[in-house]
C-alpha cells in the first residue's frame, strides 16, 4: 500500500511517452488508495507527502527543500502546475490565447519549411498590407477601458494628451 514510498525519482520518467505524471501514475495508481488518507491525492502530491513538502499556505516548504531532501525531480512538476494555476486565476489567458499546444515534453519546436530566407524570396509575392488606425474593438477592451474611464483621475484642463496616442506616438493603443 505504501508504494509511492519507495519509488526512486530520475529525471529521465520526464522523458517517457506518457511524460512524468504518466511515468508516476503508472509506477503509482491512484486507484489502490481508496479508501485511505492519501484518497484523492495524485502521484505527484502523494510525493510531496513523502518528502514532507508542502507547496500552499503559510507553511510552504522552501524551494531549496526540493533539493536537499532527494526530490528534485519533482521541482520541474511543480513549477508547471504553479504557473498553470496562475495563468488559470488570472484570467487574462482566456482573453488573449489563439491557440493552444499540449505538451508532453522537455522541448518543444514548431514546425518550419526548412527553406532558408534566400529559397522563399522566388515564391514570396510583395504586396502591401493595410495598416489601420486602431485594432478593432473587443468586448475585453471595451470592458477596460470603461472600468479605466470610471478609476482613473480627472485630468486639469489644457494637460490631455490626444486620444489613441502612447509615449511611443503609436496609434495602436498599446
Amino acid at each position: 500500500m505504501n508504494n509511492y514510498e519507495n519509488i526512486r525519482l530520475d529525471k529521465s520518467m520526464y522523458k517517457s511517452e506518457r511524460g512524468f505524471m504518466g511515468a508516476l501514475e503508472e509506477l503509482d495508481p491512484s486507484a489502490q488508495y481508496q479508501g485511505t488518507r492519501l484518497a484523492g491525492l495524485d502521484a505527484f502530491e502523494r510525493q510531496l507527502s513523502r518528502f514532507d513538502i508542502k507547496v500552499k499556505g503559510p507553511d510552504s516548504s522552501a524551494i531549496s527543500k526540493f533539493f536537499s531532501t532527494g526530490a528534485a525531480a519533482l521541482f520541474p512538476e511543480y513549477v508547471s502546475r504553479a504557473v498553470a494555476a496562475g495563468a488559470k486565476d488570472s484570467g487574462v489567458i482566456e482573453e488573449i490565447i489563439a491557440s493552444k499546444t499540449e505538451v508532453n515534453s522537455l522541448d518543444y519546436r514548431s514546425i518550419t519549411t526548412g527553406l532558408d530566407d534566400g529559397d522563399l524570396s522566388d515564391h514570396r509575392q510583395r504586396r502591401r498590407v493595410p495598416v489601420l488606425p486602431r485594432a478593432p474593438p473587443t468586448p475585453g477592451r471595451l470592458r477596460r477601458a470603461a472600468a479605466a474611464r470610471r478609476t482613473a483621475p480627472r485630468r486639469a484642463r489644457g494637460s490631455a494628451r490626444r486620444p489613441g496616442r502612447g509615449d511611443s506616438g503609436c496609434r495602436s493603443g498599446w
